[in-house]
């Protein structure tokens, strides 16, 4: 969908969390939306009316929006509700990358990094998930191409926007 980049515009149609909840007839902490970012609170639910809030996920608050922060707090979740749905936004490469500095970008891809590994790993060594969870990863957009302002911004046509980095991993 097409919405407000704000966090003042909610999905239209069902999310993910909600057909799952409303198929599975399980509670709000089997979804979680781990946000690095307070805007992504639109992401739990939608305006659905046979869908919307009562079959949302549950918030799960960051107060630092840093990537650590958000590890710490996706841990957390992870130890005690166990979620079968989750989306995590870590933060920082985006924000480095509005700032324009090359080394601060390249830093925050290596954290960024460090801590999907980290997270793999986290999945592996839990006996709920472990073998039975499938990992996607993506960025929320990708980046102009050298001919049209490198790193720093995005959103138009060009090559660098278009494509953005997929990752799946896990059984089957």
């Amino acid at each position: 969908e097409n919405l407000k980049n704000d966090g003042s515009e909610r999905p239209h149609h069902p999310t993910l969390f909600e057909y799952y909840r409303a198929k599975t007839g399980e509670g709000d902490s089997c979804c979680a939306v781990v946000p690095g970012k307070d805007k992504l609170h639109v992401l739990t639910y939608s305006t659905d009316e046979l869908f919307g809030e009562k079959f949302g996920a549950k918030f799960c608050k960051v107060q630092d929006m840093t990537d650590s922060a958000t590890w710490t707090v996706l841990k957390g979740v992870m130890d005690t509700n166990h979620p079968r749905l989750v989306i995590v936004n870590f933060p920082s490469v985006d924000v480095a990358g509005h700032d324009s500095t090359w080394t601060g970008y390249l830093r925050a891809l290596r954290e960024a990094d460090s801590l999907v590994y980290l997270l793999w790993n986290k999945i592996q060594s839990d006996s709920i998930y472990k073998d039975k969870t499938t990992m996607f990863l993506s960025s929320d957009h990708g980046r102009h191409d050298d001919a049209h302002g490198g790193f720093q911004h995005h959103g138009c046509s060009c090559e660098g926007c278009r494509h953005i980095i997929g990752l799946g991993i896990g059984p089957g």
